[in-house]
């Protein structure tokens, strides 16, 4: 074998290689480099627009945290010099140089008015009415080594209540007469506070937001009447919607009244032969009213007089002294009567004293009975009779004069008895019909036909005396108050009250005459119907006086009624006006009539008093009167004048619409009305007299106006005058800031921060002033104070000054568990503008 077949094949590296080699690894190395500087700049991208997010998402914040209406729209703005297509605002909300992370950001705000349509936000101009929709958009601009860069951050603020009321309706309300309707109120059903109420014409005008909607038309008195459909209303145009109110189906409600308000005298007998031969003589009286009459002691007297002889008190023995309600009382010559083959004990009985004892009345004689109080001598019931030549001394109207036995008075065996009802004496029921004309209110008998009763025997009356001038009130609110006439009755005087035009319903009846009175409920009124009350179904009903429709006003009161009719200037009835008087109300009929009960006494009664229902096309009206006990007041008439009505715009400086202001009304110096702005920004002060009157916004403190006041004359005329328009501008001003280290890093433990006006006294060492009470409106001087949060941001909120504000921190730090507390400042911010943010960091 070979030597040279055993060697290795071995051998290095060229001068070639080395050099490929090494070329190689330096390229890999350099593109490490490379990738290095550019994970760089990734990283610091990522760490600027983190910072740059979070400085537009604090402003975005801190925005929506205003409300709707002091979130101002921007209405001057400035170009980013980086950015052609940025502009921000440069006066609500100015531009902030800001420091985060070694970097200097620059971020601006604007805020638009914006609309939605399908899934797309649009914004308008700031001179565009409030869409109800803000549309937030922050710009956050910084620097970094590839040139100027922004983020864009948006958000909304809504408020769905602020709808630009931009589109109107109006129209004209008739009846089906064409006579117009005043004081007809017209109403948005689908957002009821949008209405109007016609004036005298009977036109309305009120205004609403763009959209379609349904109408309703109501009046006292007449069927409500509604759009059959929607009505569109357009932004910036009138639509117009008539009304024909058909007035409401009526009926009519009558009946008879009567009034009973004393006792009476029911029967007189001057002689009957008892089966003694006794001569019997009585009188019986009726008690028809529903208080109990005293009888002894004596409160009531009877006194007897005939031609030629003096008037003689019969004196009597008492063994029942009172008359209850609905009772007989039986005073005779002795204590027991029989007669008519009917035995009654006497009440009461002729003393043996009296000088014709036992014949005090004379038969066949005329003669009369008069039963008065003795407190006051006042004659309650008197009944005459006549004999062939001679007329009594005392009677009503026309004496008896009957035509029974000898015709010569009142004969033996002969009674005279009082009707129960005009024309006839139905047993069972009381006699009480007293039309003050004996001659009719009594029917002799001869023989004695009816017996005689005593206080055992209890009858309900059937009638009284006609209550003729009686008071008729139905509280539909459509028809007139009714009088009660006289009427014949079979021939008999009666009185018939009968209330028309009475509205479909169910209703009251109010009767009054004096100080009596009686309700009636629960009458139902059909259409072209007269109804007869009181009936089977009303409260009371006819059962106590015999299925007739007869009241009795046998019930007192402690209440007057006042009656009248409400007028425009020009002697025109208005209807549908409240008429109030210590919390009672009624509405004027159709007719203009009213007809409200009232506590007797010192009364003042209002006409279309200032609230709710008031028809604000008229001033209110007001009297006051002395109203007796039950008495009724009529002719207390009004006369209201057109009303005027002011209408005050209040808005913001960006011009969105500024509700719930209170805006007053002064004339001479003393406050006539105040009213507060709607959703829309205006206010209606209503129900002004003509005049000059000094309009005055009321803000807060914190905010100004203008103008101040306003200075305008009245001329009533029914509909509202617009006055000039109320800027309101928030006086708060916010100094915004980040407090820093000496060595400029971020202090993230709290600072207590503090602005003033006045330049604090003491050291970096003195604390902060105490500021309880030194915040409100009339503080002197004012602090205002706030910590910073966990990023060293503050944020004060200022009155808006022209005295720049001394801006003062308090940064504590702790060696071991010691605490030390330095102050820096003060720092000069002046903060004029209100509604502006102003920038100042604090470095200790």
């Amino acid at each position: 074998m070979s030597a040279l077949s055993c060697q290795n094949n071995q051998r290095g590296m060229s001068l070639v290689e080395v050099m490929v080699a090494v070329a190689v690894i330096t390229i890999g190395a350099i593109a490490a480099i490379g990738s290095f500087r550019y994970i760089s700049f990734s990283l610091q991208e990522s760490k600027s627009r983190t910072l740059a997010t979070n400085l537009a998402q604090e402003q975005v914040e801190k925005l929506k945290n205003l409300s709707y209406y002091m979130l101002l729209v921007t209405t001057s703005t400035a170009n980013d010099s980086n950015f052609a297509s940025i502009a921000y605002d440069n006066a609500s909300y100015p531009s902030q140089t800001l420091t985060e992370g070694g970097i200097t950001f620059t971020r601006g705000t604007r805020v638009d008015f914006a609309y939605q349509t399908g899934n797309t936000v649009s914004t308008t101009s700031w001179t565009s009415d409030d869409t109800g929709l803000k549309q937030i958009t922050t710009y956050t601009i910084w620097k970094d080594a590839t040139g100027w860069q922004y983020m864009e951050l948006k958000n909304l603020r809504a408020n769905p209540a602020a709808n630009p009321l931009t589109a109107t309706f109006t129209g004209t309300v008739r009846d089906n007469l064409t006579v117009a309707v005043s004081g007809a109120l017209v109403q948005v059903l689908d957002n009821p506070s949008w209405y109007g109420y016609t004036n005298a014409s009977g036109v309305y005008r009120f205004n609403v937001s763009q959209g379609s909607y349904t109408l309703q038309c109501s009046s006292q008195g007449y069927f409500n009447q509604t759009t059959p459909g929607l009505r569109p209303a357009t932004s910036n145009s009138v639509t117009t919607v008539d009304f024909t109110l058909g007035r409401m189906s009526s009926g009519t409600v009558g009946g008879y009244v009567y009034i009973n308000e004393h006792p009476v005298i029911s029967q007189v007998v001057a002689s009957s032969i008892n089966a003694s031969g006794f001569y019997q003589e009585y009188i019986e009286l009726y008690n028809p009213t529903t208080s109990t009459w005293l009888i002894g002691s004596p409160t009531l007297d009877l006194l007897y007089k005939r031609q030629g002889s003096g008037v003689q008190t019969i004196t009597l023995d008492y063994s029942t002294l009172s008359i209850a309600p609905s009772r007989y009382y039986l005073v005779a010559n002795t204590t027991t009567i029989t007669v008519a083959g009917v035995s009654r004990t006497a009440d009461a009985v002729f003393q043996a004293g009296n000088a014709n004892y036992p014949n005090v009345l004379q038969d066949s004689s005329d003669g009369s009975v008069r039963l008065v109080r003795v407190s006051d001598g006042a004659t309650l019931d008197t009944l005459g009779w006549r004999s062939t030549a001679l007329a009594p001394n005392y009677y009503e109207s026309v004496p008896l004069s009957d035509s029974t036995g000898a015709g010569v008075g009142l004969d033996d065996n002969e009674q005279y008895v009082r009707l129960t009802h005009p024309g006839f004496i139905t047993s069972g029921y009381g006699r009480a019909y007293d039309s003050n004309d004996n001659s009719k209110d009594f029917l002799p008998y001869s023989p004695i036909s009816f017996a005689p009763y005593n206080s055992s025997t209890s009858a309900s009356p059937r009638s009284g005396t006609p209550a003729t001038g009686a008071y008729a009130y139905i509280n539909d609110g459509l028809s007139s108050v009714a009088r009660c006439t006289d009427v014949t009755a079979a021939g008999y005087r009666a009185c018939y009250f009968s209330v028309t035009n009475v509205s479909t319903g169910t209703w009251k009846l109010v009767i009054s005459s004096g100080g009596y009175y009686k309700e009636v409920d629960n009458i139902v009124v059909t259409p072209s119907v007269s109804t007869s009350v009181p009936h089977g179904s009303t409260s009371p009903n006819w059962t106590s006086v015999g299925n007739t429709s007869i009241t009795l006003l046998d019930e007192t009161t402690t209440y007057g009624f006042i009656s009248g009719t409400v007028y425009n200037a020009s002697s025109l009835v208005l209807s549908n006006i409240k008429i109030e008087s210590a919390g009672k109300s009624v509405f004027t009929n159709g007719s203009g009539d009213y007809f409200l009960s009232a506590l007797a006494g010192a009364v003042q009664v209002n006409a279309n008093p200032n609230d709710t229902s008031m028809n604000r096309a008229y001033t209110t009206g007001s009297t006051s009167i002395n109203l007796a006990v039950g008495e009724v007041r009529s002719n207390t008439d009004f006369y209201l004048s057109l009303g005027g009505t002011l209408r005050a715009y209040i808005r913001t400086a960006s011009l969105t619409a500024l509700p719930a202001r209170v805006v007053v009304a002064t004339l001479n110096g003393y406050q006539m009305a105040q009213a507060t702005s709607d959703n829309s920004g205006y206010a209606y002060l209503a129900n002004l007299s003509t005049g000059t009157y000094v309009l005055q916004p009321q803000v807060d403190s914190a905010e100004t106006v203008s103008p101040s006041s306003v200075t305008v004359v009245l001329n009533s005329t029914g509909t509202a005058v617009t006055i000039t328009t109320f800027t309101v501008t928030n006086g708060l001003a916010e100094i915004t800031g980040r407090v820093l280290s000496s060595s400029s890093a971020t202090l993230k433990t709290g600072v207590l921060v503090l602005a003033s006006t006045t330049t604090l006294t003491g050291s970096s060492s003195t604390p902060a002033p105490s500021v309880y009470g030194a915040t409100g409106a009339s503080c002197n001087p004012c602090y205002y104070m706030n910590s910073s949060d966990a990023s060293g941001n503050f944020s004060v909120y200022v009155r808006s000054s022209t005295t720049p504000y001394r801006l003062y921190g308090w940064y504590t730090t702790f060696s071991d568990q010691t605490p030390t507390t330095r102050r820096v400042g003060p720092y000069s911010v002046t903060a004029t503008n209100g509604g502006a943010i102003y920038s100042q960091n604090l470095q200790w």
